[in-house]
């Protein structure tokens, strides 16, 4: 058995440039793609390493609650008055915002 990078797009799977016919794509294989090639006998399987995918979505959802716990910062801040104060529960709200989106950036840091 022998392990290869290889690339994917449109179930079409290259090993070094090389189109390989006949490979099991173990992924919907529709979209450019990076992984490895499991070469075992005459059977080839692809295998996309979507490290790269989650890493960049959970940098988006991070980034996305950081927003969020800002705005609501900023909300709450403005909000003055006896009529207009902020909920009592804002900084706690905001504080366990802020540290979802540090956990979810400790993830994609030790994701390889």
């Amino acid at each position: 058995m022998r392990i290869l990078e290889a690339t994917c797009l449109a179930g079409n799977v290259k090993i070094n440039g090389v189109l390989v016919p006949g490979v099991d794509v173990l992924s919907q294989g529709t979209k450019q793609s990076s992984g490895v090639a499991i070469l075992d006998g005459d059977k080839v399987k692809y295998l996309v390493l979507a490290f790269d995918d989650l890493s960049e979505t959970l940098n988006q959802v991070s980034g996305v609650l950081s927003t969020i716990a800002s705005t609501l910062t900023a909300i709450g801040s403005g909000m003055t008055g006896s009529t207009t104060a902020p909920p009592p529960t804002l900084g706690a709200s905001v504080s366990q915002i802020n540290s979802v989106a540090s956990a979810l950036s400790a993830l994609k840091d030790n994701l390889k």
